[in-house]
This record gives C-alpha cells, structure tokens and sequence, in this order.
C-alpha cells in the first residue's frame, strides 16, 4: 500500500511542486497492515484513514495501525469492499457479510432482516441531503437505477419513465470507481484487477418536494380501453 501525506487532511498535491519534491512511504503487513490488499480506503472528519482490505478494517493514524475484524466482533466478514466517509463523521464500511455502520466507537451492522437486498455490499455513497445510498448483490452491471416504491423496478417502461419525469442530472447522477466486478466483465479494469465503474441514477422524487411534487395524472382504465379499441393498430402493446 502506497501512501502520502497522512498526518494532515488529504488534499490534492501541489501543481507548483516537481513529484521528486515528495516523499513516498510504504506500509504492508509487517508494519500492522491486516493485509496487503487494499480495496477501499477514506479519511474521516476526525482525521483518522481507514483502509479496508481482504482480512479486516484497519484505523491509521499516520503512526501505527488498529485492526478491526470479524474475530474482534467489529464486523460481520472480514472482506471489505467498501468505505464511506459520511458528513456526519460516521464510516460506513461495505464488506461481503453486510453493510456496518462505525460511530461514537461503536459498530452496528445491517443485512437482509434491516432491508438490504443482499449482504454483498460493493459500493456505498452520500446524497447532498445527508442519506447513505448502497449496491448489494450487484456486480457486473453498469447502471442502478433508484425508484420509488410506486415504480415496479422490473418494469423497465416504468423506470425509464420515472428517470425522465423524477431525476435531475445536476444532483441525482453519481459515478462511482472501483467497484466489485467479475472476471467476465468486459470492461473490468484489468484481467487481474475484476473492478469497473457504474453509475448510480436518483430516479425518485427529490426528498424535499415530496409533499408538494406534482402527483402523476393518467387516463381512466375506461378511457384507456376506448383509446385502445379505436387506435390499437397504431399503438405499442
């Protein structure tokens, strides 16, 4: 594992400064790493990095390294595949066991009987108003599209129709990099590294025009089955 200025804030290098004028420091498993193979890493608002590999957690505070695993009771699997660094300075920590959530010192895990579809958490996010979005049991798509419960997610008419009508590409629209994979996806980052992108779509009322946004207006089933009778050779099934 490879990285740089730890004490301080993460923050881009300076474009002014040649990369020679840098140092690099490399830390594995002899200096308190629980694994070498690193799958996600995030810095929470305490300054504290967190690294998530194939064999636990681990706290770093540019000094020496605490490991948190599923032997300490910390997690539910000790694969980890995701980290986010919430505003509210929790850490949500995404592994193959389910999705834990790290706050005030404590851990708390969710799966299936809290709601997620699956305890294979790839990849996790944060909206602008503060709530934590998740893909579980998904690995080779490209695309996950949010819709509300009155959209049938296996509908794709009515999904595409709830993207057109209810997402805004300025804020309901977020790429994320890294992701868990196969060795079958064709666009997986490298026949040895089985990640790729995907995009996460909003696709749902925005939260804070629930009570006012506009409610959807449609033909009565008569009316429809008129329209039908009279112009079904012309209309889509």
């Amino acid at each position: 594992m490879v990285l740089s200025a730890l004490i301080q804030p993460a923050s881009a290098l300076n474009p002014r400064r040649a990369i020679t004028q840098y140092t690099r420091t490399v830390w594995t498993q002899e200096h308190g790493l629980p694994q070498d193979t690193v799958r996600a890493i995030a810095q929470t608002k305490d300054g504290y990095l967190w690294i998530g590999t194939d064999e636990g957690l681990a706290q770093f505070d540019g000094y020496d390294f605490v490991v948190f695993n599923k032997e300490k009771g910390a997690l539910p699997s000790d694969s980890v595949a995701a980290l986010w660094a919430a505003k509210d300075g929790s850490l949500w920590i995404g592994t193959l066991g389910g999705l834990t959530r790290y706050r005030n010192g404590k851990f708390t895990t969710f799966t299936k009987k809290d709601g997620l579809d699956d305890t294979s958490v790839s990849s996790i996010t944060e909206d602008p108003s503060g709530a934590i979005w998740v893909v579980a049991g998904a690995y080779v798509n490209r695309f996950v599209v949010v819709v509300d419960d009155d959209i049938d997610p296996a509908d794709m008419d009515k999904v595409v129709w709830a993207m057109c009508t209810r997402c805004d590409p300025r804020e309901g629209m977020e790429i994320l990099r890294g992701c868990w994979s196969s060795a079958l996806d064709p666009m997986a980052y490298s026949e040895t590294d089985p990640r790729n992108a995907r995009v996460v779509i909003d696709a749902c009322r925005p939260f804070g025009r629930r009570a006012t946004f506009p409610i959807v207006v449609r033909a009565s089933e008569e009316l429809e089955r008129d329209v039908r009778a009279k112009f079904g050779n012309l209309l889509p099934l």
